[in-house]
């Protein structure tokens, strides 16, 4: 019994240490995400032009222009491609990602928007923005397209910004789908059920 006592005593022990951790990382938590908001602010006018020209080497298919976007003089560069299952993390496997996109894409057209940018030092920004992008693959029949959250990180060099990070993150699949549904709904029959049922007509006597 006394072992057992000791047993109970130590979970109980454990299980409040264990919470009180817990409430300190989610305190921990909130603090830096209200820091991080208190921080992110709209693009200035160079790193817009930045995406601009960025999105246009993809829309264009420029696909060797990219690397001069990028900070070659950094050895481990990291890129997240959502499609990829492992990131690119040597300037090797980022460029064989480029070549290998530009072998498999007929036309692609990529489209940056909603910028939230945290200022990480002086020379280093992290830049979160929507991407949507639509393609045509040589190999299927009709384009397909879909949406990521993407979260660059650029340091400004003296040719001016260059990334050294880039990774896309997509919704959870049960969110995703969700969307899907929820965007299927016409515009005109979501309004129609937002609005009270009419009452019914009484049957004629």
């Amino acid at each position: 019994a006394g072992a057992r006592l000791h047993h109970v005593e130590r979970h109980r022990l454990h299980s409040a240490e264990g919470a009180g951790l817990l409430r300190a990382l989610l305190l921990a938590l909130c603090v830096l995400l209200g820091a991080t908001a208190a921080r992110a602010a709209a693009l200035p006018a160079d790193l817009a032009d930045y995406f601009t020209r960025y999105q246009a080497a993809w829309n264009e298919g420029r696909m060797g222009d990219l690397e001069t976007f990028w900070d070659t003089s950094d050895p481990a560069p990291l890129y997240q491609a959502e499609e990829e299952m492992r990131a690119a993390t040597d300037w090797a496997g980022v460029r064989d990602y480029w070549t290998r996109t530009g072998a498999m894409n007929e036309r692609i057209i990529v489209r940056y928007s909603n910028f939230r940018m945290k200022q990480v030092s002086p020379t280093e920004v992290m830049v979160l923005f929507d991407m949507r992008w639509d393609l045509k693959l040589k190999t299927l029949p009709r384009p397909i397209g879909g949406e990521n959250r993407t979260v660059a990180s650029l340091r400004k060099t003296p040719a001016g910004w260059r990334m050294h990070a880039w990774v896309e993150a997509p919704l959870a699949p049960i969110t995703y789908v969700r969307n899907l549904y929820m965007n299927s709904v016409p515009p005109e029959t979501a309004a129609e059920l937002s609005r009270p049922r009419a009452a019914p007509t009484p049957p004629a006597r």
